[in-house]
């Protein structure tokens, strides 16, 4: 019954999503690029499969460069209901990349669109092609650490920045940060690149030459990004 007294009192949440990735339309995928689990029978007759696309262009190696065309990018979105003022703490969601509340799942049927491997479910290459979710989530668990501590609003040493630089009218920032050290979100902000350029090394000498966590701060804080090796079928 449509109730208009109880239409709007729905206190159920929206189901989380990775807002990274998009479906491709049916009538924009072509039969003949379905590669996988689809019979030749059933490539020429019409379908209703949308694509998931989920890894996107190398934005951080040249256009020109075999890296670029070697590579995709896996992002993880930033969750905004892990802790207060996360719209000021950078946090990225714990989910496991494809198996979030709204993800599409099912059994995948890969398929090219922009002459890039995809298939029909939000799972992803990365896991567990490449990292097991446990790994995943350890990972995005410390990066959140490093961020919460970097971006408290609690940290008294980021209050005494902040305060002193006030009084000084930002001489202290420009120019004891510059020859003496860091204010204190700039220190933890180094900490947090450190641990991921140790991550990359490890991943380097242990996994896939061309898996690689990007530093948070090259996405502007708005994704935590892999770089993975282009997917193939």
């Amino acid at each position: 019954m449509n109730d208009p007294n109880n239409k709007y009192n729905d206190k159920q949440a929206p189901a989380f999503f990775n807002y990274h990735e998009f479906l491709v339309p049916p009538e924009a995928v072509s039969a003949s690029t379905l590669v996988s689990q689809v019979s030749p029978s059933e490539k020429e007759q019409p379908h209703e499969l949308s694509l998931v696309v989920n890894h996107f262009p190398n934005v951080y190696a040249p256009i020109e460069s075999t890296l670029y065309k070697d590579t995709r990018i896996v992002r993880i979105p930033r969750a905004y209901h892990e802790m207060d003022y996360s719209y000021m703490i950078p946090q990225f969601s714990l989910y496991t990349p494809g198996e979030e509340p709204a993800a599409v799942l099912g059994e995948p049927t890969l398929g090219c669109f922009d002459w890039q491997v995809f298939s029909t479910v939000s799972k992803t290459p990365l896991v567990p092609s490449l990292l097991s979710a446990s790994e995943v989530e350890d990972i995005v668990k410390r990066v959140n650490a490093f961020l919460a501590d970097a971006f408290s609003l609690n940290s008294k040493w980021t209050w005494v920045d902040n305060m002193v630089d006030f009084f000084t009218g930002t001489l202290y920032s420009r120019f004891w940060g510059w020859l003496v050290s860091e204010p204190f979100t700039k220190r933890q902000v180094q900490k947090l690149d450190e641990y991921v350029e140790h991550l990359n090394e490890t991943f380097l000498s242990k996994r896939h030459p061309l898996l690689r966590l990007i530093a948070p701060r090259e996405s502007g804080f708005l994704s935590l990004d892999f770089q993975i090796p282009k997917p193939s079928d």
